[in-house]
């Protein structure tokens, strides 16, 4: 990852996962898979923290996306 994502991410309240290497964040209600973020431009990432998450529902980035019974899963984990 970029010496300059981690920061970003910190300072954006989003803690890791090591067991599904997510970044996530309770409060957005966002979450970010580490391939994500290796494979997206700092200027993507910080779009996407700027992003309101108007749904309320839990926006997830991952490449390839995940299903919804790994996305389940990983919401009951950390909800």
């Amino acid at each position: 990852m970029s010496s300059v994502k981690a920061p970003i991410l910190k300072s954006a309240g989003y803690l890791y996962n090591f067991d599904r290497m997510v970044y996530f964040n309770r409060a957005a209600k966002k979450a970010f898979s580490a391939e994500w973020v290796e494979d997206h431009s700092d200027a993507d990432l910080s779009e996407k923290l700027r992003e309101p998450n108007v749904s309320g529902e839990w926006s997830i980035f991952a490449d390839p996306k995940p299903s919804q019974a790994v996305v389940s899963k990983f919401l009951a984990e950390i909800e």
